[in-house]
């Protein structure tokens, strides 16, 4: 008997000790969880611009304007160290419905910039924007949709989650400050 009894006690003993491991963790939980933080975080690109307008070696191209409700996340204007001669902008907007679009310039290696930019993406054909033949890529790693036009050396993407009319709308916008 005495037997039965240890066994029921170190059961019950191992069952309250769970319950009191669990709550406690519920309790520390309930005092430090956070919900996730939904607003987008944006950037004003304009002091980006008025740079690189000063010290880089293209003007950077910005949708002018700005599409109702699109807001920007994402700005980069980067000039390379070795070369002052040779930059990389980068635009990102966030678009209602969780669509993407960016516009991304380089003024060097387009063969070294594209893959990037494009996420590996594969030409798939052309399309006219404002009476400029425009190069289709798309992306077979993440779907993402792009086009390129390189001009005097210059290669400008659009690129985002919006299909190529809205690319090519987006593309049509875009005017250097």
């Amino acid at each position: 008997m005495a037997r039965a009894d240890r066994l029921g006690t170190t059961i019950t003993g191992m069952v309250l000790s769970v319950v009191l491991v669990f709550g406690a963790v519920l309790f520390v939980a309930f005092f430090t969880f956070k919900p996730a933080d939904e607003t987008i975080k944006t950037v004003d690109f304009q002091p980006t611009v008025a740079a690189a307008m000063k010290s880089g070696p293209f003007p950077p191209a910005v949708p002018v304007p700005v599409p109702q409700g699109w807001q920007a996340t994402s700005v980069r204007y980067r000039v390379s160290a070795t070369d002052p001669d040779l930059a990389t902008w980068h635009l990102g907007f966030y678009i209602p419905d969780d669509e993407y679009a960016a516009v991304g310039q380089s003024n060097g290696r387009s063969d070294e910039y594209l893959p990037e930019v494009t996420s590996k993406g594969k030409s798939e054909g052309q399309q006219e924007v404002n009476g400029q033949e425009w190069t289709r890529y798309r992306s077979e790693e993440t779907g993402r949709l792009s086009l390129v036009l390189t001009q005097n050396q210059l290669t400008t993407v659009v690129t985002g989650t919006l299909t190529y009319e809205a690319l090519g709308e987006f593309a049509a916008s875009l005017k250097p400050l």
